[in-house]
Parts: structure tokens; sequence; C-alpha cells
């Protein structure tokens, strides 16, 4: 449904009969946001059950103006993202500024420098600081000014964190008990997030900007032979904005035996809705849950 000159794209909007928004103080709300994308969920508490979810798709802002009209109009056209009391707000930054650091090494006081050292910091951006429970290090990361005042006005007592705390503690505590090495790739339009842990052993956290399938692979075996992963053993899973059909996927299985798609985290339930949507799909949002537990 596009709205505002075609500027933005509502992709998902799946809102189980049983969500009652006359009654918000019974959800948690679950928010991810980036350049291009935010998307939203909603959780009955009491029931662990995730009963609505909304992503819209925006043409990349050019000002932070433009950004929080753009925000503004989709809270007007969603039945999820809006101002009111939910339980408990959890939003997740996927904007790619970011850094970790390890616990030994962490100073507040440096904090920004560290992160200007790394990335491209805007002074103007807010500054946050996620500590990861399954890794002993720190990751310091940058919320856009635009995002962060529209997201914080609206919800004055959400919890900030970043996607990359939330997906790797999330993959640490699931897959603690493995003893074979596993790639996480999660798909964005543009770029590819990759996380590579052994058991409760983390080994790489990295972004990789693509532009065809070819170079999406690329940056999976430039990881495999840095890391000196075997790509015989090791197992690659994939979320995000991809399918079986994609060739991406399908040129992945030619190098790496065990290629699959993530499934959704299973310590909760989903309306029967959302069984229209591939299990890899919004896999960063409902990993989510872990910063809420």
């Amino acid at each position: 449904m596009p709205v505002t000159g075609n500027k933005i794209l509502q992709k998902q909007n799946l809102i189980d009969e049983s969500f009652r928004s006359d009654r918000p103080e019974r959800y948690d709300l679950f928010i991810y946001s980036n350049e291009d994308e935010i998307s939203v969920a909603a959780i009955e508490r009491d029931h662990k059950k995730f009963v609505g979810l909304e992503s819209y798709e925006m043409q990349v802002p050019e000002n932070p103006e433009e950004y929080s009209e753009l925000l503004e109009e989709i809270s007007n056209q969603s039945s999820l993202l809006k101002p009111v009391s939910f339980r408990r707000v959890i939003i997740c930054s996927g904007f790619n500024c970011s850094t970790f650091i390890p616990n030994p090494l962490y100073d507040p006081s440096t904090a920004e420098d560290h992160l200007r050292f790394s990335q491209n910091y805007n002074h103007k951006d807010e500054l946050m600081t996620d500590s990861l429970k399954q890794v002993e290090a720190r990751n310091v990361f940058a919320v856009p000014s635009a995002v962060y005042a529209s997201l914080s006005r609206w919800y004055p007592g959400a919890e900030f964190h970043h996607t990359t705390t939330a997906l790797t503690d999330y993959l640490l505590s699931v897959h603690k008990n493995s003893e074979e090495e596993m790639m996480t790739v999660m798909v964005h339009p543009r770029y590819i997030e990759v996380i590579v842990t052994k058991g409760k052993e983390f080994l790489l956290s990295n972004n990789y900007n693509y532009e065809s399938p070819e170079e999406l692979v690329y940056y999976i075996l430039f990881v495999c032979e840095q890391l000196h992963l075997n790509p015989e053993t090791i197992e690659l899973k994939f979320a995000g904005t991809i399918s079986l059909a994609d060739s991406a996927y399908m040129l992945s299985r030619k190098y790496i035996r065990n290629t699959e798609m993530v499934t959704r985290p299973e310590n909760y339930s989903y309306s029967f809705l959302f069984n229209t949507l591939p299990s890899q799909f919004h896999y960063n949002l409902f990993c989510q849950l872990i910063c809420a537990s």
C-alpha cells in the first residue's frame, strides 16, 4: 500500500483478531529501524505470543527532517506503531554505526572515540552502549537524532539497543551446546550482517555491502578463509530478505554444504497469520526477545 508519494511501502500487516488496541498495557512492543525500513511486532506478554507484525520500506530520507516526517506518516497508517502506553517498548537500531569493545578496554569517557575511529560517526546522533549478556564486551552505537527524537517522544520509557547485540546474544544462547562453527547471515537489500559463533564462543560480527548475488557469496567465502572455516563442515544459516529461490541462496549451496534458512525462536508462539511469512523474514525483530528476558 504506497503512501506519501510512494516514499513508503507497507510490506506486511499481520494483526491477530485477538489484539486489543484499547488495552496496550497487555503487550510488549518490539521495534526495529534502519535507514530504509521500520518494522514492529506486538507480543502478548502473559502468553508469550506474537500477535501483530507490521513492516514498512522507506525511500532513504535525504535529511533528518524528512525521516521524522516519514515516521509520523507511518504512525498515522499503523495499527501498532502508536504513541500509547504499551507494557514495555524495546527498540533495536539497525543503523550500521556500531562497534564492539572488550570490557577491559571499555571506558565511558572514550566510547565516542572508539566509535569515531571505526565508523562514520555524526556527533549530533545519540550515543548509546549495550552490555552483551553472552560476551564480555560492550556494543557502542549511535542512533540518528531524528529517529531517537521521534521514538523517545512516543515512548518515553523505551529501551534502546542495537540489533547486533540482540542477534549475537540470541545466537550464542541457543547454540551454546553446538560443537561446530556456525555462520548466520542476515540479508538486507544492500548489505549483509555476518555473525560467526562456535558454542559459547563468539568469533566474528561484521557487515559487508554487496551489489550482486556473486558478491554476497564472495563475502561468505571471504569470512571462511579469514577464520579458517571448513565449507564442508560449517553450518550456514540465512535470515532476512532472502528466499530459497534467490540466486544468492542457490549459489551459496554450491560452496557451503550445510546451508539452510533460520527458524523463528521457539520459546515464543506466533499467531497463525505468521504462517504466511517465511521463517527467515524479520528474524532480527523476533530475536529482540533476548533483550526482554
